[in-house]
């Protein structure tokens, strides 16, 4: 049994298989009407359900990214600084959040000075053991033992995994300096290490990949490959979720970007095989002897450069009838604003088409105005959402006529 700590949130059960669906567009949910916001000073109105009731939680979080409950209640977001590779990065302790009022109590920052703090993940040992917070950044993970009611780390951080920590430049495409950090249900860290660049074969295993390990970081190993950049990562049951951002240099409409269920040994395309308009289809620049024909097909895909993040199922309980056991995705949103892809918050079922169920974070000119990181169930009432641009979190509530 997993020894996760998922506090306030309302925990994700089955998933059931099903064929790819096309990433040609995304469909509109029935009713989407404008919310108006102000995200710190920017006057905002974004599309969603007219069922759903939108609130800033909370403001000035910089470049806020993922979030996660800690065992006594509160919730850890963590903050990148800025779009830099840079050692500013703040783990925040967002304090005594009311439903009610859409607003946490406080926010105090928990711990700075990190490396691109991406996510973090508690556990507790069996047995009555030490409960750790894992903090995954660009270079390396490490673990603080956790105590209640803490306002800072207890004592010196454990150094739990290295990791590669360059990559090319902008000018050739870039590379992904992000670590996304899950424990599973076998009590085993998973941990998320992206490409060194936009296409390339990669001559260091663990990147563009998912590792495993022990708690205490023995016996890693690479544990899923072809992923250019997996983000997002949720577990269903003993089902590994996650997105994946497709390369660029196949032009504006290809690759896909993808959801996959994740799988031991998979291998899932990059940088040989891509998927696009539903099928897996050969990169010529990159041949790989073994062909294309085993790397599977997605479970849902969104149109190319959409880059998807935050992934997470609802429970089967939750007020709105519509999200029971749906998946909500944060896309968001192409570097190429003139593209206007992603820059959305999207609902899928496997085998159905996804549709928009928040719209508006990008304006009528190619800027954005917000851009969605990470979905948050809160209890059956609804949920909050991270914006990295403006370093926002809103709370969106199922109410009225459900």
């Amino acid at each position: 049994m997993t020894r996760r700590l998922r506090a306030a949130v309302a925990v994700i059960v089955v998933m059931v298989s099903a064929p790819i669906i096309s990433a040609q567009s995304t469909s509109a949910a029935p009713s989407l009407t404008a919310h108006r916001l102000v995200l710190g000073s920017t006057p905002i109105t974004l599309g969603a359900p007219s069922t759903w009731r939108m609130s800033v939680a909370a403001t000035g979080l910089g470049r806020v990214r993922f979030l996660t409950p800690t065992p006594d209640g509160r919730i850890i977001a963590t903050d990148l600084h800025n779009l830099a590779d840079n050692t500013q990065g703040t783990l925040w302790m967002l304090s005594g959040f009311d439903p009610a009022s859409g607003r946490f109590a406080s926010k105090a920052s928990f711990l700075d000075k990190l490396r691109n703090p991406n996510s973090v993940a508690f556990y507790t040992e069996p047995n009555g053991g030490a409960t750790w917070l894992y903090v995954a950044m660009t270079d390396q993970l490490v673990r603080y033992r956790w105590k209640d009611g803490a306002t800072a780390p207890v004592g010196a951080p454990q150094q739990i995994a290295r990791f590669p920590d360059y990559g090319k430049p902008a000018s050739e495409g870039g590379w992904h300096l992000t670590r996304t950090v899950t424990v599973g249900p076998d009590d085993h860290l998973y941990v998320s290490v992206g490409s060194s660049c936009d296409a390339c074969v990669e001559k260091e295993p663990q990147r563009a990949s998912i590792l495993r390990m022990q708690p205490d970081g023995a016996d890693q190993q690479v544990w899923a490959t072809g992923l250019r950049n997996a983000v997002g990562m949720t577990w269903v049951r003993e089902r590994l979720m996650i997105t994946d951002m497709g390369t660029d240099h196949l032009g504006d409409d290809a690759p896909d970007e993808t959801v996959y269920e994740a799988k031991q040994g998979g291998f899932y395309g990059w940088p040989s095989c891509y998927q696009s308009g539903g099928k897996v289809k050969a990169d010529p620049l990159y041949p790989r002897a073994a062909g294309c024909g085993t790397v599977p097909s997605a479970v849902a895909a969104f149109p190319a450069h959409s880059a998807p993040l935050g992934i997470v199922r609802f429970a089967d309980d939750v007020k709105d009838p519509s999200m029971r056991g749906a998946y909500l995705v944060a896309l968001h949103g192409s570097g190429n604003g003139v593209l206007r892809r992603g820059y959305k918050v999207v609902r899928f079922r496997p085998g159905s088409r996804p549709e928009d169920v928040i719209t508006g974070f990008q304006g009528p000119s190619a800027k954005a105005v917000a851009r969605p990181v990470d979905v948050l169930p809160v209890g059956t009432d609804g949920f909050l959402l991270t914006d990295d641009k403006g370093g926002n979190i809103i709370w969106v509530r199922f109410a009225g006529g459900l």
